[in-house]
């Protein structure tokens, strides 16, 4: 082979040669930059991911808290729903003698 001939060679397949060699590059960069974005996406998502964990925890928390205190209040409300109906039974128990104590009254007030 001459000198000419391997130029005229060189002059055909190189630039199908250059292309195929930029295009595998640039798919490598491609697929790098996609797999960087997609970490960066991952890490992102982790990163939420433990500050929604801690949120609920504490809401949790606060939850459980939340309810011992209703539980307490209940309970208390319902011991002065029971002191208010005795206190209730007793006003009309008191009304009632009151009344009768206003009879005898008039009654002693008439025989005078």
């Amino acid at each position: 082979m001459t000198e000419t001939t391997i130029y005229q060679w060189l002059t055909f397949l190189l630039p199908p040669i250059t292309g195929l060699l930029t295009w595998f590059t640039s798919r490598y960069v491609r697929r790098t930059t996609t797999l960087e974005t997609m970490q960066k996406s991952i890490d992102m998502i982790i990163q939420k991911n433990k500050e929604l964990y801690e949120e609920i925890t504490t809401l949790r928390t606060e939850n459980a808290e939340l309810k011992v205190g209703q539980q307490r209040i209940s309970s208390e409300n319902e011991g002065l729903r029971k002191q208010l109906d005795d206190l209730m039974q007793e006003n009309v128990e008191l009304k009632h003698s009151m009344a009768e104590l206003k009879q005898q009254l008039k009654v002693k007030n008439k025989a005078q």
